[in-house]
């Protein structure tokens, strides 16, 4: 019985947020809303974490300062499969050439997600 309840036991304390999650999402879009925001800002904060630990090891390596181009990828990577979001940039192919200079006037919180891209 002590084996069925150490299966069980952490099954529940997943699925409950899990379930919870789905209740919001479905039943109004304030809900759904307020959980992306959160899902976002948790994302972030998580890649800024791993930025920190990264960068200590491009510091050591002597690259820090492609720190910001795979923080911001690894960021588009995790929100848009997350979050469903996807950034179609228009004129990519200029990108290609560097060094280059992209600008956001921060009128939303995606700026990050759209410079990652």
């Amino acid at each position: 019985m002590a084996f069925l309840v150490s299966i069980i036991k952490p099954l529940a304390y997943f699925s409950v947020p899990i379930v919870l999650c789905r209740t919001i999402i479905s039943s109004s879009p304030t809900g759904r809303y307020y959980l992306n925001v959160g899902i976002y800002l948790g994302t972030l904060f998580l890649v800024s974490v791993w930025g920190v630990a990264v960068g200590v090891v491009m510091f050591v390596a002597r690259q820090p300062f492609d720190l910001g181009f795979y923080g911001a990828r690894t960021l588009y990577a995790l929100e848009s499969r997350l979050l469903s979001i996807q950034v179609d940039v228009d004129g990519a192919e200029h990108l290609e050439t560097r060094p280059a200079v992209i600008m956001a006037n921060h009128q939303t919180m995606l700026d990050v997600l759209v410079l990652g891209r």
